[in-house]
C-alpha cells in the first residue's frame, strides 16, 4: 500500500503535452534569457520555482487554432509567452510595473533569449485599479498569473476588475488562473 502511495506522488499532476513533456529541455531553453540582467541566480530560482506551474499551465490549454487570442495578464518575465507563441498563438502581454516605471499605457522589454533578440510589447495598466483596455468576447484564452493575484484583489472594486479580466475571454474560451500554491484552475465560459 505505501509502495503505490508514493508511486502516486511521483506522477505528475496532469499528463503533460508534449511540447513540455521534456522539463530538463524546456528548463534549459527558457532560462536563456538576459531579462534578469546580472541577476542570473534570482532567474533560476524564478524558473525553478515556476517551471512546473509552466508546464502545468500549457498541458490544461485546450487545442485552439494557431492565431488563436491569449490574454496573459501579469506576462512578464514573459516564459509562459514564449510557449504559447511557439504554439502559433496570438498572444497580448498586460503588466504593471507602477505608475513611477516611465511606462504609459504601453511598453516594450527588449530582450536576448536563446541568443535571438526579441522585443515584447505589453499594455501597461493596474489590473487593480484601471480600466481594461480590452473588448469584452476577444480571448480564447485569459491567463491570470501570480503576479495578478495580490491581496488587494480581494477587495469588491478589484474583484470586480478580476470579473472584468474573465468577460474578456470568449463565450467559449478557457480560463486559467495560475497560481503559485497548486495547479491551476481550469474553468469554461
Amino acid at each position: 500500500m505505501a509502495s503505490s502511495r508514493a508511486e502516486a506522488d511521483r506522477r505528475p499532476p496532469v499528463d503533460y503535452s508534449h511540447d513540455v513533456l521534456d522539463g530538463a529541455q524546456l528548463r534549459l531553453e527558457l532560462g536563456q534569457t538576459d531579462l534578469f540582467g546580472e541577476a542570473v541566480e534570482e532567474a533560476a530560482a524564478y524558473l525553478s520555482d515556476a517551471l512546473e506551474r509552466f508546464r502545468i499551465t500549457m498541458s490544461l490549454l485546450p487545442a485552439i487554432a494557431p492565431e488563436g487570442r491569449v490574454l496573459e495578464l501579469g506576462a512578464n518575465p514573459y516564459f509562459l509567452t514564449r510557449l504559447l507563441r511557439r504554439r502559433g498563438l496570438d498572444v497580448t502581454c498586460a503588466n504593471w510595473f507602477g505608475r513611477e516605471s516611465g511606462f504609459g499605457s504601453e511598453g516594450h522589454q527588449h530582450v536576448v533569449e536563446s541568443g535571438v533578440a526579441t522585443t515584447y510589447t505589453f499594455d501597461h495598466f493596474n489590473i487593480e485599479a484601471d480600466r481594461f483596455p480590452y473588448e469584452d468576447g476577444t480571448y480564447d484564452v485569459v491567463l491570470l498569473k501570480p503576479s495578478t493575484e495580490s491581496s488587494s484583489l480581494r477587495t469588491r472594486a478589484s474583484n470586480r476588475n478580476r470579473n472584468s479580466a474573465m468577460a474578456l475571454a470568449r463565450p467559449q474560451a478557457i480560463r486559467l488562473r495560475v497560481t503559485k500554491r497548486a495547479a491551476p484552475s481550469r474553468t469554461t465560459a
